[in-house]
């Protein structure tokens, strides 16, 4: 902010959003305000208790602490309400010079040593991996520039400078660099052009692992090693192809698939020979999203494309099979790409730029297009535009895995039925859209799976299961235009990851837990350090109730109803036919729906009362499965 403004002599124009702030000790920051009093409007010009110090008699008389923090009165927090885990405390008696302790972090929530990094360039969407670069049993922290320089304000105006050369910069979590001979700021490598694709990890043929990064029509594999001394990563092999790259590759045991331009993509196999090189969208128009590994024994990949085709194919040691009768195409826009979780078959998340999410079956073994379904309950609609990727992942613990998708400032979590997760969708207090893919994963130790965001102006937020914005947050890092946060254990330290448009990368932790204990469901870009895009860790169903149909999970929100729908949801432990009846005080019936109920999930019908008039309604909810039947009465409440 003080950059931004700094040349046009701004820093402290918006009252709300000061680059330099004063803090008063009581609270009321009136100092240089303008107060209206009875003798008229005066300039607060503030008294010597204003300050703090040991002893300060308002303070004292209110029993406030002798401390400046998140937590005190007026507290240490951002402008944007973000937890600085800043304190200053101990001030000493008042005199002409004072001293006072800073901790910077707390019990809660710390930087690790040595964070944040400023690599003084800009990162590209999305630039963070996390991953086991040198094979040591521990995860390093990966990131990759796009070359261009930090922008700098000259005359009011943001300028930068392009290097036309990507690097690499790698770090344990302790701060250190992760090649012993390498440079201290953690340089890993310089590519020969600008990078605008997500590097991936994958073990080719060695016994360590390599990294996978494009640089327009070319892919870099390296080596965790620096056997020539020069202080950057050794190259295994380089490939250069005839178009370029445009997203991050994908590699099974035995192919490297690589996304090009113009629906074009290449193959090779593991020691950097071409496989296949050619068309595999049909529409030469149209672009790749992505690219996802399905089955990587048997090299069973999808892409998804710009214009909502998705196709599976196959990669042999002699070429491609892209069968015609696999192919899914919505006649919809999606610009990101899609989430693919492996279960009793293969099911495709997707957000649709208009704010539609599909939940699709995808069967790998090539059964007939009639077989390849949308799953009932989709598509639903979050109503409003989707920017990030969506996850999938089991957010409540049943054993079963839901999708979480960000829009707008709310996040949202469906389960695979199509309805909503009790405590959603989440209204944060950002101000700015949500650009990046969340992650799931438990972030204070407790045991349970959290859901983590980050915000365009910069919140790092994270909230349980239930709704609740965890202790601690949100943190504050720099400007997002979309970089995905990665969260890794380190020892029992669990750590969160986050590269921002200031050329930072901040490292916090958040919270401790037993090796082996921690839970985690999609911790990075992509699912995993080779952005397979792909969930497969086997599930155990834990149902929501013992009762077949538990009548305290029966209920319509909203309630009051003020608006033209309200949705009336109910839990089944099995499948049944469920009847719902609607009617006025007088016992007219007003409504009657009638649809199967899915077991072991909440369902929903909408209610539409536009025609409704304003009055108290009961709704009679009737389940009855091959063995029981059960019902319930909600109450709902119409006001217009």
């Amino acid at each position: 902010m003080i950059e931004e403004k700094y040349a046009a002599n701004e820093i402290n124009a918006d009252i709300k959003h000061r680059g330099v702030d004063v803090e008063q000790a009581n609270g009321a920051q009136d100092i240089g305000e303008v107060l209206n009093t009875v003798f008229g409007a005066v300039i607060g010009s503030g008294s010597a208790f204003d300050f703090l110090f040991k002893e300060n008699p308002l303070r004292v008389k209110k029993k406030i602490s002798n401390t400046f923090s998140p937590k005190s009165f007026p507290n240490a927090n951002s402008n944007d309400g973000a937890n600085s885990h800043i304190s200053l405390n101990n001030f000493s008696e008042r005199n002409a010079r004072m001293t006072f302790d800073i901790h910077i972090g707390d019990d809660e929530i710390k930087p690790l040593a040595g964070f944040p990094k400023n690599v003084g360039e800009q990162f590209e969407k999305n630039s963070v991996r996390i991953a086991d670069i040198d094979n040591d049993g521990e995860n390093e922290i990966l990131v990759v520039t796009n070359g261009d320089s930090l922008p700098s304000t000259q005359n009011g105006f943001s300028n930068s400078t392009t290097t036309a050369h990507s690097k690499l910069y790698a770090w344990n979590f302790d701060g250190t660099k992760v090649l012993s001979n390498g440079n201290v700021s953690g340089l890993f490598t310089v590519l020969d052009s600008q990078s605008t694709v997500t590097p991936t990890i994958s073990t080719l043929n060695t016994t360590t692992n390599n990294i996978l990064v494009a640089n327009g029509n070319t892919l870099s594999v390296l080596k965790n090693e620096d056997g020539n001394s020069d202080g950057l990563a050794d190259t295994l092999f380089i490939v250069r192809f005839a178009k370029n790259i445009v997203t991050a590759s994908v590699t099974s045991d035995s192919v490297i698939a690589i996304p090009a331009e113009k629906g074009w993509g290449y193959f090779l196999r593991l020691d950097g020979s071409l496989i296949y090189s050619g068309h595999i969208l049909h529409d030469s128009t149209d672009e790749f999203t992505s690219l996802y590994l399905v089955d990587k024994t048997n090299n069973h990949f999808y892409f998804s494309s710009k214009k909502g085709v998705m196709h599976e194919f196959h990669v042999t040691n002699s070429g491609v099979t892209i069968p015609s009768t696999v192919e899914i195409d919505l006649d919809k826009n999606v610009s990101i790409p899609i989430a693919v979780g492996k279960e009793s078959d293969n099911r495709l998340v997707v957000a649709t730029d208009d704010g539609d999410i599909y939940l699709l079956h995808s069967f790998v073994d090539l059964v007939p297009v009639a077989f390849r379904q949308m799953i009932d309950g989709f598509p639903i609609s979050v109503g409003d535009s989707v920017y990030a990727v969506p996850v999938y992942a089991d957010i409540n613990g049943d054993g079963q895995r839901d999708i979480v998708v960000l829009s707008g400032t709310k996040i949202f979590a469906f389960n695979a039925n199509g309805a909503l997760l009790d405590y959603f969708p989440i209204q944060t207090t950002s101000t700015t859209r949500f650009l990046s893919q969340p992650l799931a994963a438990d972030v204070d130790g407790n045991g349970s799976i959290d859901i983590v965001a980050v915000s365009q102006e910069g919140l790092v937020f994270a909230y349980d299961n239930h709704g609740k914005l965890l202790s601690g947050f949100p943190l504050l890092s720099g400007k997002n235009n979309g970089t995905t946060p990665a969260i890794s254990l380190y020892q029992d330290t669990i750590a969160l990851v986050v590269a921002s448009d200031d050329g930072n990368v901040y490292a916090w932790k958040t919270g401790t837990v037993t090796p082996g204990l921690w839970k985690s469901e999609w911790t990075q870009y992509q699912h995993d350090a080779q952005g397979s895009g792909l969930i497969d860790a086997p599930l155990t169903y834990h149902s929501l109730s013992n009762n077949f149909f538990p009548k305290e999970r029966a209920y319509n929100y909203p309630n009051p109803v003020y608006g033209t729908t309200t949705t009336i949801r109910y839990f089944l432990k099995e499948n049944a036919n469920v009847k719902i009846r609607i009617f006025d005080l007088a016992g007219d019936l007003v409504k009657e729906f009638s649809q199967t109920g899915i077991g072991g999930f909440d369902n929903e019908v909408e209610w539409n009362v536009s025609e409704i008039q304003s009055g108290a309604y009961f709704a009679h909810i009737e389940a009855t499965s091959a063995t029981q039947s059960e019902d319930t009465i909600i109450k709902i409440a119409v006001v217009k």
